[in-house]
């Protein structure tokens, strides 16, 4: 799937230079020191532009799939990418499922390419803050154990492990240094009867 759109006076924040000290401009040796402003302004017009790729495959017992996903925002008058981040992501997944047991395993890893940012970092109190600069990769496991006929049937256990390798990751939007993590490795159990 391919999609394209314009925004009209699409919101983003916007730097606005350092704060306007008297004797304390660009020039100045302090000038790092100063506090970083900025604002948010609308944008008169932008262009959202993104692909979606995916497929599925089943071959006896095995569920593979695939997709990619992509999508720019630009401001059309400078046709520089508006400053929010957005990282492709691609998406791979198996599953095999046992017959006789009504069981299914299987994995999926997601991996976020490196963004293309603009900034890719701001200045604020003298430091420098870069936007997330690398890739990630993020494994998750699951089993499904769902019985078709037998006094079980239209029971479905599911259990797993989601960040297997207990990754840090962040949102493309954010600092490196923010708080805003994604979440540590985390088991879940669900449990649905139907009637």
């Amino acid at each position: 799937m391919y999609f394209e759109g314009d925004i009209e006076d699409m919101i983003s924040f916007e730097a606005l230079g350092r704060d306007p000290i008297p004797g304390y401009g660009p020039l100045s040796p302090d000038y790092n020191n100063h506090q970083q402003f900025g604002q948010y302004q609308n944008i008169e017009a932008a262009k959202r532009r993104g692909l979606e790729l995916g497929a599925d495959y089943w071959v006896n017992d095995w569920h593979l799939e695939m997709s990619f996903e992509h999508l720019d925002i630009y401001n059309k008058k400078t046709r520089e990418k508006t400053p929010q981040g957005f990282a492709d992501k691609l998406h791979l997944a198996a599953a095999y499922t046992y017959q006789p047991w009504d069981l299914t395993l299987g994995a999926e890893v997601n991996h976020w390419f490196k963004p293309d940012q603009n900034p890719d970092s701001y200045v604020s109190r003298g430091t420098t803050y870069y936007r997330v600069r690398d890739d990630y990769t993020l494994a998750n496991i699951k089993g499904t154990w769902k019985p078709k006929t037998g006094k079980y049937a239209g029971v479905e256990l599911v259990a797993g492990v989601n960040n297997v390798f207990d990754k840090q990751y962040i949102n493309a939007r954010y600092s490196e240094t923010t708080s805003m993590v994604g979440n540590e490795r985390n088991y879940f159990v669900q449990f649905k009867k139907t009637f």
